[in-house]
């Protein structure tokens, strides 16, 4: 017997309350995983994807929150960084141009004009153990 649709669908088996996609873009957009969404939302989160597998229209709007969620602290910490924010400043540069801006410097192992490092030889040396038992 198949389950009962949790929320109205037409015989498309897309979702008739529009309401409900403007509720999973308003979570999205305040950082919430899709398995808060559906918990949030009164429905387990292997519903919520079977749901967003029937009607592209849940995806759309979890991703349409998700960007809109975004963009609003990204505009915030770009505003921050504009007024003299030191923390945001450097936050906003080792993020927006790592290259010249990361703290810790990557170093590249290469061998001959670039190309990989190759092991010649591998030598094994079988060293006695040192008894830490005092001597009398």
């Amino acid at each position: 017997m198949a389950r009962p649709y949790v929320w109205e669908v037409d015989e498309n088996k897309k979702i008739v309350d529009k309401s409900i996609f403007q509720q999973i873009e308003d979570f999205a957009a305040t950082g919430l995983t899709k398995k808060q969404i559906a918990f949030n939302m009164g429905i387990n989160e292997n519903t919520f994807n079977a749901y967003q597998e029937r009607d592209g229209r849940v995806r759309e709007a979890y991703d349409t929150g998700k960007a809109k969620g975004i963009q609003a602290v990204t505009n915030t910490l770009y505003s921050k960084a504009k007024e003299g924010d030191n923390t945001a400043m450097i936050f906003f540069l080792k993020n927006r141009d790592p290259e010249n801006w990361e703290d810790v410097q990557k170093r590249h192992h290469a061998g001959h004009d670039g190309g990989p490092v190759k092991i010649t030889s591998i030598t094994r040396e079988i060293v006695d153990s040192v008894d830490d038992e005092p001597s009398d």
